[in-house]
């Protein structure tokens, strides 16, 4: 089977392509043994097979919103959702 896939190679760059896996489990890891980060794997359809591998460099940075650039604080609700987050993250034991 065919799997198509976005993965992340550094810090800025997104690399797209085809790979042929019998599952999609076995794609994911074939991409890490490449030396990617896999962003999405999905399975191929007929018309998606003539997709071509291409690289794509984002150029802009990520924009901040003024209103909240300016204020200098940050909500409530951020600071509780990213507690959670935070939590969630050190109970999985990521590195």
């Amino acid at each position: 089977m065919k799997f198509i896939y976005k993965a992340k190679k550094g810090p800025e760059e997104i690399v797209e392509g085809v790979i042929e896996a019998v599952n999609q489990e076995n794609a994911v890891t074939k991409i890490r043994e490449m030396g990617l980060f896999p962003v999405t794997v999905r399975m191929a359809t007929d018309s998606a097979n003539k997709v071509q591998v291409s690289t794509v460099k984002k150029d802009k940075p990520l924009a901040v919103s003024k209103k909240n650039a300016t204020k200098g604080r940050v909500s409530k609700k951020h600071i509780y959702l990213f507690t959670k987050k935070l939590k969630v993250l050190i109970k999985s034991q990521e590195p």
